[in-house]
């Protein structure tokens, strides 16, 4: 029993400073570092948080982030000029825009797969052929084929540089917005359906409030 004793007190006192240190470094994050990482991490899925964190800021503070973490007009300019120039969703990443990068690229991808199937075939076929109704079919669908995939790929195209344009002025806007002074509340309902052991159908109806 003595030695249970001293081995808990020993082990109090070598774990609590640990545990103060760790506490204390946890709490020595300053706000702005704070909404920096949040922003880093997401800012769309961490508004909310942002903006309750943002209330602890400074009105300079606030400036900087933003500032700091805008999308600028001449990255907005570079974007769409890669947009329009290269394509491939290029100008989508340099906005560090995932979801127009992600559709962009692999979009070009497939329109680029196909076009180069169709060609190939198209030109398999013209070599080879003979004559008949086959042959015809054949570099018939391979001629739609390419003129279908480049109307697609045109597409992607115009939906990249158009996206590389208006996303900024959104990203900017809901950046601005997180960092507001004035905290926003959102409600999110939902609803839930369960049959309890009577067989009756229940509804349940709740909402989270987010500050």
């Amino acid at each position: 029993m003595f030695k249970k004793t001293v081995f808990m007190a020993v082990f109090t006192l070598a774990v609590c400073p640990m545990v103060r240190a760790q506490a204390g470094a946890a709490e020595s994050i300053s706000p702005y570092l704070h909404v920096q990482e949040l922003i880093n991490s997401g800012l769309s899925k961490n508004r909310f948080a942002i903006n309750s964190a943002a209330q602890a800021l400074t009105p300079d503070e606030r400036t900087a982030l933003y500032d700091a973490n805008a999308i600028s007009a001449s990255t907005k300019s570079f974007g769409v000029g890669l947009a329009g120039f290269l394509g491939w969703g290029i100008g989508s990443w340099v906005e560090h825009d995932k979801v127009g990068g992600l559709i962009g690229t692999f979009g070009y991808l497939g329109c680029t797969i196909a076009e180069i199937a169709s060609v190939t075939a198209w030109i398999v076929v013209a070599k080879n052929s003979g004559s008949g109704e086959k042959v015809a079919l054949s570099m018939y669908g391979g001629f739609w084929g390419l003129i279908i995939s480049g109307l697609i790929h045109m597409v992607f195209w115009i939906g990249g540089m158009a996206r590389a344009s208006f996303y900024p002025q959104r990203y900017n806007s809901t950046l601005r917005a997180a960092l507001s002074s004035s905290s926003r509340v959102s409600v999110v309902p939902s609803v839930q359906v369960y049959i309890d052991k009577e067989q009756k159908t229940n509804v349940s109806l709740s909402a989270t409030v987010h500050l």
